[in-house]
């Protein structure tokens, strides 16, 4: 009995660690999304994936393969660039094959611009030359930092929702902002036109024509909100081709190794009637007639020991390897059996090289 005490303990832990992220994003090509979600072929792992869909999300091609957690992707104005957010903001110039570092520009969610190079990191912070540098937006008129947009009109337009429920838009690079309406605690995305804006409050959409002054019903949103114990949900959308066309996506991930239980399900509902309507697919490890059970079979590394994981006090590496927290900060480094006793309960980021490529891997301290 306590065994399996233990056991749930650990699942309701894992809950806690589910985080909400920008999980679609958008390319120029009709139909064309990226995903971030689980591994849902039918062997499937802890992994985390990069899918790019070309057709809607009835098919999707796996571009890449992370060993780290992954809170946001963009694609610029140029389709085969990709910005992508973990431990640091990355850049892909092939459509999300290879990545580069961009430690150096401002850690933030990315949203892309509305110009070649231009990306929206966070809360008030511009690139302007492909996550090359960052500036800071002087924030004038706003009441607290939330979740900011990239407009769909001229360069540094972009919207914000501040902790207070405030709707803000600018048009100057996040320099100047006015309040448009009050959205509580609504999430937000853009639409295809200046000045359009989808809006969804728990299970309703809405969307405006007018920055936000007033919204108007949209119907009720095809995808469930809730999730079971031992599962991470993640929900996000992103505008489609054309004016009240909506692509909404929702990720659960399965993550417990301590019981085997890996993989998930990603479900994508698109909307070209301002949700009067949708289409949606879904794919899952379970589903043996899902179109994801012909994706290439992963890549599995076995050279590198990090065990266990998750742990108590000590994990052993084989490879020298740096531990990060969820901030980013360093807390520990080193080779052998690592004594990490002193730190906190929660996840962390072993870092290590691999013939000369950064690998990241989640890792879980528990009580």
């Amino acid at each position: 009995m306590s065994h399996k005490i233990e056991i749930i303990l650990f699942i309701m832990f894992v809950v806690s660690f589910c985080f909400a992220n920008r999980i679609i994003a958008k390319d120029s090509t009709p139909g064309g999304i990226y995903i971030i979600g689980p591994d849902v072929s039918p062997d499937s792992t802890d992994l985390t994936l990069l899918y790019y869909s070309p057709d809607a999300g009835t098919t999707l091609i796996i571009r890449d393969t992370f060993y780290f957690f992954a809170e946001g992707i963009a694609v610029d104005r140029v389709d085969s660039v990709l910005y992508l957010l973990t431990n640091a903001i990355n850049i892909s110039y092939d459509y999300g094959k290879s990545w580069e570092l961009r430690d150096y520009c401002e850690r933030r969610v990315p949203y892309a611009g509305n110009i070649p190079g231009e990306v929206l990191l966070g809360a008030f912070s511009f690139s302007h030359d492909f996550c090359e540098t960052s500036v800071l937006g002087e924030m004038i008129g706003i009441d607290g930092p939330a979740n900011c947009y990239a407009g769909s009109g001229q360069p540094g337009e972009s919207y914000f929702v501040s902790m207070s429920g405030n709707l803000f838009y600018s048009w100057c690079y996040a320099d100047t902002f006015i309040m448009t309406n009050n959205v509580g605690g609504a999430n937000v995305t853009v639409g295809n036109l200046q000045g359009e804006l989808w809006m969804r409050k728990r299970d309703s959409l809405f969307f405006s024509e007018n920055y936000g002054s007033t919204f108007v019903y949209g119907g009720i949103i095809p995808i469930p909100f809730s999730h079971t114990i031992g599962e991470c949900s993640d929900f996000d959308f992103i505008r489609g081709d054309t004016s009240g066309s909506l692509f909404i996506c929702n990720t659960h991930i399965n993550n417990v190794p301590m019981i085997g239980i890996f993989g998930g399900y990603i479900k994508i509902c698109y909307t070209n009637d301002y949700g009067v309507t949708f289409n949606c697919v879904e794919h899952g490890w379970y589903d043996s007639t899902s179109s994801i059970e012909n994706v290439p079979k992963l890549p599995k590394t076995n050279s590198i020991l990090l065990f266990p994981n998750p742990f108590t006090n000590f994990i052993e590496t084989n490879v020298p390897v740096v531990i990060y927290d969820i901030s980013g900060k360093e807390v520990a480094r080193g080779q052998g059996k690592l004594d990490l006793s002193k730190l906190s309960p929660g996840l962390y980021f072993a870092k290590w090289y691999e013939d000369r490529e950064a690998i990241s891997k989640k890792i879980l301290k528990i009580k």
